[in-house]
């Protein structure tokens, strides 16, 4: 079996494998065996203390020699199942050399062994099972209770040195850089230092070790001066320990607590939200055995106390995140009154400062500084932006010790030792920053806290400390820790303020879009004006002219003038309905068009309105053919705004059709809708002009046979009363084969 050296140097000390021993205390044994056949491939040497067999005898034969069937039954359902990564169990042991012997027993998996660590049973157990329930019935009782002037954590001291009899039960919480300070501390009278409020540095517990205390919830060395045993194997096997109660103590550890005076200790693990927050170390000043059966109870106890810190602690974030919850509501509130972001959280009742505690906060975008409170030179800004924007996976940033991460050239005034930030863009510089001032005090340590070198046969080595007298040092750089709920509170504003600034940003392009929309619509209008109210300007100027050439008696009397008027009258139409398309496309655009609906007999309104455009047919001698013939014709429309969709859609027809030929109009019904459509046999169109015949400006419609002009605005009007009825339009055409307009309303109720 592998054993590692006493000695170890200062590089490695924080990587001293203890999980592998290779040795275990002595008031236990451990066999191991291969899994697959259970052949003893490992176990301690004192396990002949036990079990009367030497181990050299041992090796190599079955588990199955020592224990019955239906136990090594239950051991390989355990390994099947897989379930849990320990099996507690009482394990009977029988040998030619002794009479049946009982166990308690943990069993775990190390790589391709199973580990069986044993401890003799204990007579009495009922007895300690009664002490114990009232033991747990009396904490239990007391944390749900009202905690009056003491807090939970010194209760749990208290109450776990009435159980276990220990000399001294200390509570020791874990900061961020896992530095314990003692937060509870109960003790026996005799005891006369106390380390409460003292503080241990993080290598008392490196991580290697703080990693074995979430596997293992309670530990117990019963006797600090014990002599380890040593385990041995056929195969030179290193057993994984991490699951082992038995496991040897780190030479380190154990000179630790022979200098503290410690003769015997337990050490329960209070753990949260998966994370170990903290200790319960027990000392006695004498050696103490601590029982299987008890420290099972224990265990017991320290997951519920464990279960009751989470959640005694999440009332506390949850009591104080409600109160800055409405605080941030409120600011985004004050936002919203003010239609100012900036303004809303800075100049109204409350400030970016009501909602979390600092000396001083920036708002900073691009530059561009708004800040409240005692805040960084520019500087010193500009510096730490240009960090943080670095960072651009890092969307929330909070340190109580920012001059230790920040680069050495930034020159960071010390003063502003706590950051917490936000980022609200990931394209931009934009930022909110909140600042702590520095806290310069004394720190107590239990001793001094810095590991020391001695000299030894084999070298130097790390040495714990030798004192335990209080030992002041200064803390400098150093700010308040933030909080869960400010961090909290932080994370859902940012949240909140990015949706804010995204939905601006979207109100903003669609303004813009708007803006680019009218501006075209302008350019068109114009064009449209320059172009086509052009020509009946210039005949109506020059019909004037004419007529007051005449009213001077410069004309002969041939000169007609009621030709001229009806030229006038006539341009001015042209010139209303160019101006009525161009008022009517823009109320469109804007979404201000306005229908207002009432019932109508559409074969009698279209019968009505194409009488009209029959006088129209006849300039080209052409016939117009009426089939209505729909049984259902009731539909709500605007009847001035639908008029306009009939009148244009048969002008239409007769404006592109030959000379002497005939325009079909037809109602039906199809399914619950009305149709009307209007076919003409004219010039037709391409699949090209038919895409674009519902588009402002369509090329489509702009030149009659006869050379007649258009805005190109009729059909794009069209489509939109359709639409504002509900309806649908169709057109089918191909060159020189005519066109086919299709109309379709949903019948009235």
């Amino acid at each position: 079996m592998k054993s590692f050296p006493i000695t170890v140097d200062l590089t490695n000390c924080a990587e001293e494998p203890i999980h592998i021993p290779g040795k275990i205390q002595p008031h236990g044994f451990l066999i191991g065996v291969d899994q697959e056949h259970l052949k003893i491939t490992c176990l301690s040497k004192n396990i002949s203390e036990f079990l009367h067999i030497g181990h050299q005898e041992l090796l190599s034969k079955s588990l199955q020699e020592l224990v019955d069937e239906p136990q090594i039954s239950k051991i390989r359902q355990w390994q099947q199942d897989k379930l849990h990564p320990i099996l507690r169990n009482t394990i009977r042991i029988s040998s030619h050399k002794a009479g049946p012997l009982l166990f308690n027993a943990i069993i775990y998996q190390s790589g391709n062994y199973i580990i069986l660590e044993m401890e003799p049973t204990i007579d009495q157990v009922d007895n300690f099972l009664g002490e114990f329930y009232f033991a747990a019935h009396s904490i239990f009782e007391k944390l749900s209770g009202k905690l009056q002037d003491k807090t939970p954590f010194q209760i749990f001291a208290e109450e776990i040195k009435t159980t276990t009899g220990y000399d001294r039960v200390l509570i020791y919480k874990f900061d961020e850089n896992w530095n314990g300070s003692v937060i509870a501390e109960s003790k026996s009278e005799k005891v006369k230092q106390s380390f409460l409020e003292q503080h241990f540095p993080e290598s008392d517990i490196p991580a290697q070790a703080r990693k074995l205390y979430l596997t293992n919830w309670v530990r117990v060395i019963p006797n600090v001066d014990y002599e380890p045993v040593e385990i041995i194997s056929t195969n030179d096997t290193t057993i994984d320990q991490s699951h082992s109660p038995l496991r040897s103590t780190s030479p380190i550890h154990i000179e630790y607590l022979q200098n503290m005076g410690v003769k015997a200790t337990m050490v329960i693990s209070i753990i949260s939200n998966n994370q170990l927050w903290g200790l319960v170390a027990c000392h006695h000043y004498a050696p103490k055995p601590f029982s299987f059966p008890l420290r099972n109870n224990i265990e017991f106890i320290a997951r519920y106390f464990s279960n009751y810190i989470s959640i005694y602690r999440e009332k506390l974030d949850v009591s104080t995140f409600n109160k800055l919850l409405k605080l941030k509501s409120s600011l985004i509130l004050q936002s919203n009154q003010e239609k100012s972001l900036k303004k809303g959280l800075f100049n109204g009742k409350i400030n970016l400062l009501d909602l979390i505690d600092a000396e001083g906060v920036v708002y900073w975008e691009n530059g561009t500084v708004t800040k409240a409170g005692n805040c960084p030179s520019h500087q010193n800004l500009e510096a730490l932006v240009h960090w943080l924007d670095q960072k651009k996976e890092e969307n929330q940033i909070q340190s109580r010790n920012i001059i230790n991460i920040l680069p050495k050239e930034t020159n960071w005034d010390k003063h502003f030792s706590g950051l917490l930030s936000i980022r609200l863009s990931l394209t931009n510089s934009h930022y909110i920053l909140w600042f702590r001032p520095e806290i310069v005090k004394s720190k107590s340590w239990a001793g001094n806290p810095h590991k020391i070198l001695t000299e030894s046969e084999k070298g130097f080595r790390l040495s714990p400390r030798k004192s335990f007298e209080q030992y002041l040092t200064k803390v400098e750089d150093f700010a308040q820790p933030w909080t869960e709920p400010e961090i909290k509170i932080a994370s859902r504003l940012r949240e909140q303020i990015v949706e804010i600034l995204y939905k601006n940003s979207e109100d903003l392009k669609k303004l813009n879009e708007k803006l680019e929309k009218i501006v075209k619509l302008k350019d068109e209008i114009l064009a449209i004006v320059a172009h086509d109210l052009r020509n009946p300007i210039s005949v109506i100027l020059g019909s004037n002219e004419i007529l007051k050439m005449d009213s001077k008696g410069m004309l002969s009397d041939s000169e007609d003038n009621e030709y001229y008027l009806n030229l006038i009258e006539k341009s001015c139409k042209k010139m209303n309905s160019i101006l009525k398309d161009l008022v009517d496309t823009a109320s469109m655009e804007d979404g201000n068009y306005q229908i207002n609906k009432t019932l109508v007999n559409l074969n009698e309104f279209i019968d009505g309105i194409s009488a009209y455009q029959e006088s129209q047919a006849k300039k080209k001698n052409m016939v117009i053919a009426f089939r209505l013939n729909a049984s259902k014709e009731f539909v709500n429309v605007d009847k001035e705004k639908f008029s306009r969709v009939i009148d244009n859609l048969v002008s239409n027809s007769i404006k592109f059709s030959y000379n002497n030929s005939i325009i079909e109009i037809e109602t039906f019904n199809r399914k619950d809708k009305f149709g009307f459509r209007v076919k003409d046999f004219g010039i037709g169109m391409s699949n090209e002009l038919q895409k674009q015949l519902f588009e402002k400006f369509s090329p489509a419609g702009r030149k009659g046979l006869k050379g007649e002009h258009s805005t190109g605005l009729g059909m794009y009007i069209i489509k939109n009363i359709v639409d504002l009825h509900g309806g649908e339009i169709e057109v089918e055409s191909a060159p020189q084969q005519g066109t086919t307009f299709t109309l379709l309303l949903p019948l009235s109720d």
